[in-house]
């Protein structure tokens, strides 16, 4: 999931592609390794047909990849002109083949081949891009955890049963579905939801290409049946395969032979299991590629243009490049679904928010932010909610802890979380990790979820393909989701008050930094209730006087809090590397919240008074985030990686009787506890 810039590099006198993963989901390990994955894959496989990188780094703890700029925009694009003839999609499916030989050669699995993903160069070439979820064959390199991945209408049969062994054919099947859309303008499967799609690799009959195009050879007929075979063993077994058929086929040569295309005339079976490889070394980091302001600038444009400013002591200098548009909007994790949201925005000064676009200047700068005074609040914004049509889910059999496992009685209530296995939705467990269910499973990406205090409704943000994150209520059943915000702005982090009328959650509408904002619990009437510095992960207190958030306006990360109307704002911690989501306890004496270095995968949970005293750690194993306190305040929820993967732990308030509840190879983070 990440965000693409066009930029320009005057010194190379060329313009270059920045992919930037979006802040709000710096916070997650999963959704930076996999990010830093992506990188180090591309780098690794230096091949003239993937789209290369040029550089990688982060600013102010948010990675970024400069890559190659593609002005021919991609293959999706160009279908959208119309027609491609034999010869031309000959030509881009030999490219495609080299490049997915070269990665399959090397034991990368793709998993997520599509016409977006195949991109053009000035020349009209094909280049084969966006790694995201690649996978090593050897299952512990995957990049984003085991399950389902990948975009459902090009997905193989064995990748949406989500099998473990799975090899570069699955790769050559999505390929093949491509050849089909180009050759018949349409999808050979249809259906109305994701797993209706999934299920209909598994299960239906591919439709006859030549039912759909009489005027198409009849071989394609054949070359079609083989390459979207059910069965990986009756598929061709290389890209290369592929490619090489599909030029005969365009020049007329192809023979009708049971040697030139062998046809599927048995079930679906599962693949027969890969032998264990050797593995792999680790891949080689990308080529440094010097970023320093001296070299780069631009000429004076003709209308301003945003600069980035950068904030002293960074892991690594921004690269110094002029923002000039937004080049792609496409897909990475979220079952392929999850769109790119424009992530800088521009304002009309100086900003003390790293990586706000600010249109002061036509040439690059790296300095020392500004100190930005305090605007006076926007006017209110109305928002009509809009209600959304979802589905009720049922519970699937997961690990539940032993109820010897808690020390002094099970604990009460339910958790909310994010649960990740192909794609981010929404579940719903007892506080105990019983009854785990999935209530969001649809093409968006659903996150941040929060209980309501009569435990009736769960708030959550969701990103809508080609829009932003909105705030969404749903029942905790998962039916009648209805959307609060429609502002077009990044709106997440939602909490609905005590008394369930206002919701305080994370927006950057207004100036475009994350600011705090409270808005009625019909989602009408937003106010924006902080200024200074960029502002996230509000939290109310039991009685709905205060809220805790977390603050950057110091130059380092802490918590403070405020009145419900904003007043009164102060700082609560002060400790290196403070974070971000935080919970008060319910007798509102004690805050929990993490801190840490992320690059040391070293973060823990603390406990605080409010006012800043009796500071005390709890955990010390592994990487540990986003801490909520249980309902009687006896319990602490919070994520933590200890294991290898994200899990939802429990705690005493004195870090012992830690039990973990969702000891499962998927995904699980943004645990919130309610009644």
């Amino acid at each position: 999931m990440a965000v693409v810039h066009l930029a320009r590099d005057p010194y190379m006198k060329r313009q270059v592609a920045i992919k930037v993963l979006p802040r709000q989901f710096t916070f997650d390990e999963q959704f930076r390794t996999r990010f830093q994955r992506e990188a180090e894959i591309i780098a690794a496989l230096e091949h003239p047909y993937i789209v290369p990188v040029h550089d990688y780094g982060e600013h102010e703890e948010q990675p970024f990849i400069v890559m190659r700029y593609m002005p021919g925009g991609s293959l999706l694009d160009r279908m959208a002109r119309g027609p491609l003839g034999l010869t031309e999609i000959s030509r881009i499916v030999s490219r495609v083949a080299e490049a997915l030989d070269e990665a399959h050669a090397r034991r990368i699995v793709h998993r997520d081949l599509k016409p977006g993903n195949i991109l053009f160069d000035a020349r009209g070439d094909a280049f084969l891009s966006d790694f995201g979820i690649a996978k090593m064959v050897e299952g512990a390199s995957t990049l984003s955890g085991t399950g389902i991945m990948g975009t459902p209408a090009y997905m193989s049969p064995e990748q949406a049963r989500s099998v473990k062994t799975l090899d570069g054919r699955s790769d050559v099947y999505a390929l093949g579905i491509i050849v089909f859309q180009l050759l018949t303008d349409r999808l050979p499967f249809e259906a109305d939801t994701p797993m209706g799609m999934a299920v209909a690799h598994i299960t239906e009959p591919v439709p006859s290409i030549l039912t759909l195009k009489p005027d198409l050879p009849p071989l394609c007929a054949k070359l079609i049946t083989r390459a979207l075979a059910k069965n990986p063993e009756d598929r061709y077994q290389s890209a290369g395969e592929l490619a090489r058929d599909m030029k005969l086929l365009a020049a007329g040569q192809l023979e009708d032979t049971e040697a030139a295309i062998r046809i599927q005339v048995s079930p679906p079976i599962p693949p027969s299991p890969t032998p264990p490889a050797p593995t792999l070394p680790p891949a080689a980091p990308p080529a440094p590629v010097a970023a320093d302001a001296s070299r780069l600038t631009v000429p004076p444009p003709a209308a301003p243009l945003p600069t980035v400013a950068a904030r002293p002591g960074s892991s690594r200098g921004w690269m110094g490049v002029v923002v000039i548009g937004l080049l792609l909007c496409g897909v990475l994790g979220v079952g392929g679904y999850l769109a790119f949201n424009e992530f800088v925005t521009r304002t009309s000064g100086p900003t003390q928010t790293p990586m706000v676009i600010t249109a002061t200047s036509p040439a690059v700068v790296l300095a020392p932010t500004e100190t930005l005074s305090s605007p006076p609040l926007p006017p209110v914004i109305d928002a009509t909610p809009t209600p959304i049509p979802t589905a009720t889910f049922t519970p699937t059999p997961t690990f539940t802890p032993s109820p010897t496992a808690f020390v002094g009685g099970l604990p009460q209530g339910h958790i909310v979380f994010v649960c990740f296995d192909g794609d981010d939705d929404i579940c719903r467990m007892g506080a105990d990790g019983s009854g785990i269910t999935r209530l969001t499973d649809n093409e968006f990406g659903d996150f941040y979820p929060s209980l309501s205090p009569d435990g009736q409704s769960i708030f959550f943000a969701r990103q809508i393909r080609g829009s932003n994150y909105e705030i969404f209520r749903m029942d905790t059943d998962g039916s009648n989701a209805t959307q609060l915000t429609s502002n077009g702005a990044e709106n997440y982090a939602p909490a609905l008050s005590p008394d369930g009328a206002r919701i305080v959650f994370t927006s950057t509408q207004g100036a475009g930094a994350q600011q705090i904002w409270v808005m009625g619990g019909d989602g009408l009437n937003a106010v924006q209730l902080t200024t200074e510095g960029e502002n996230i992960d509000p939290s109310w207190s039991p009685d709905g006087r205060f809220i805790t958030f977390a603050s950057g306006r110091t130059g380092k990360r802490q918590i403070w809090i405020m009145n419900s109307d904003g007043s009164g704002q102060r700082q609560i911690t002060d400790i290196e590397d403070g974070g971000g989501r935080n919970s008060l306890s319910p007798d509102r004496e004690t805050l929990a919240f993490y801190a840490g270095k992320r690059e040391d995968g070293s973060r823990n949970i603390y406990l605080v008074n409010l006012d800043g005293t009796h500071l005390r750690q709890l955990t010390t194993e592994g990487d540990n985030l986003a801490p909520s306190f249980s309902p009687d305040g006896r319990w602490l929820v919070f994520v933590s990686a200890r294991d290898g993967d994200n899990d939802i732990y429990l705690m005493r308030l004195d870090g012992s009787n830690v039990v973990n509840l969702t000891n499962n190879t998927r995904s699980d983070f943004q645990p919130r506890w309610g009644p």
